[in-house]
């Protein structure tokens, strides 16, 4: 008998899960199209970047997630800065959408925008692609991301180059850190805790409605950093996001 209940349990979670993902996709796709269509008519990044984060928030619902955020006074809204968040999964993109209200831009992995309609979508949102597998592409891109914050634009970057595997922050990779550097903005860190439980690599299972904590850290400034210090400011950004999940964790 408790094996039948246990076994209808796991049916319903992931007859669930199924239905929540086909909802997601169809959610997906019309905002796609609403971007491009906005394109069409009028290209403006600004406002693409508005309706993802509309989309953003009807996923949050349809997931039934809770987002609580902390630290927002900490966000520089006069000038640009580069964003570090640690990157638990998928689920990770809608809470900082909705933690983070002033505009930037994704520096994303390039597979991303070969997604009919989607890829589309964040190339006209001015969202830039980075190819992790070709150095000397992945050098231009960078640049590409450098002339974006001169000219005003905050970026957001998972240091991390993937996702978690098991919801532990991994080592920083350098790539962005150049950015940083290159450009001497502020770094601002920020830790996202419960969002692993949601929507994680090891399973394409969908997680009941959670609470996701996004902590928003003081900015770190990088303009005294040389190139050879790197290694001291990447130590620096990752101590301060590991030590809001470390602190926030039971939150």
């Amino acid at each position: 008998m408790e094996h039948n209940v246990t076994l209808r349990l796991k049916v319903k979670a992931m007859l669930r899960s199924i239905g929540v993902l086909f909802a997601a996709t169809v959610i997906t796709g019309f905002f796609s199209v609403c971007a491009i269509i906005f394109d069409l008519v009028s290209p403006n990044q600004t406002r693409i970047h508005r309706i993802a984060q509309l989309w953003a928030d009807e996923l949050l619902r349809l997931f039934g997630a809770k987002i609580v955020v902390l630290g927002r006074d900490n966000i520089i809204v006069n000038s640009p800065v580069i964003f570090m968040s640690n990157h638990q999964g998928l689920f990770d993109i809608l809470a900082l959408y909705r933690a983070v209200p002033v505009q930037f831009r994704w520096i994303i992995k390039k597979e991303l925008f070969a997604i009919p309609l989607f890829g589309r979508a964040i190339k006209n949102a001015g969202y830039i692609k980075l190819d992790r597998k070709n150095r000397e592409n992945a050098i231009k891109d960078v640049e590409i991301a450098a002339q974006k914050i001169r000219g005003g634009t905050s970026i957001m970057t998972f240091p991390e180059g993937t996702r978690c595997v098991d919801g532990r922050i991994g080592e920083f990779k350098r790539g962005m850190f150049h950015l940083a550097l290159q450009t001497g903005v502020p770094i601002i860190p920020i830790t996202i805790v419960g969002a692993f439980e949601i929507l994680n690599r090891l399973t394409a299972g969908v997680g009941e409605g959670r609470v996701v904590t996004v902590i928003i850290g003081e900015p770190i400034e990088t303009a005294s950093y040389s190139t050879e210090m790197s290694g001291e400011l990447i130590a620096r950004v990752r101590q301060a996001v590991v030590a809001n999940y470390d602190k926030y964790t039971h939150y």
